[in-house]
């Protein structure tokens, strides 16, 4: 279960920059133990990103209900556990080529970066624990 969220919380990370936004994801992944992300029974929301295959993520099913819209129209929020974020999804997608897109604000900007990047950040915030 997520943790309670309003729309002023909404709003006002949102609007964080990038690299702050990053880390903010990195801290409520590991806080609440899941990550989300956009499917449909066909697969996951995916997207170019400087001609780099990536999947978007987001810590919170709020966020990314905010996308399921436009080309993601009909997708609907979907829970990873951070067990599976770390042991699956992050090095299966090392070894496919694509790049986690992390936590993009409604003008579609986040961070793009290796999977390892963001391992190396889980484990950095796990350390704190």
């Amino acid at each position: 279960m997520s943790y309670e969220l309003n729309q002023k919380q909404i709003d006002s990370v949102l609007s964080l920059p990038d690299e702050k936004r990053f880390y903010h994801f990195i801290a409520r992944i590991v806080d609440w133990e899941e990550v989300w992300g956009l499917r449909t029974d066909s697969g996951w929301a995916t997207v170019n990103s400087e001609g780099r295959f990536c999947i978007p993520f987001w810590p919170h099913p709020k966020y990314s209900e905010m996308f399921a819209k436009g080309d993601w129209d009909g997708y609907y929020p979907e829970k990873i556990s951070l067990d599976d974020y770390v042991n699956k999804w992050l090095p299966g997608m090392v070894k496919d080529g694509a790049y986690p897109a992390i936590f993009p604000n409604l003008s579609m900007q986040g961070i793009v970066v290796e999977a390892l990047r963001v391992l190396a950040a889980i484990d950095e915030e796990l350390e704190k624990y």
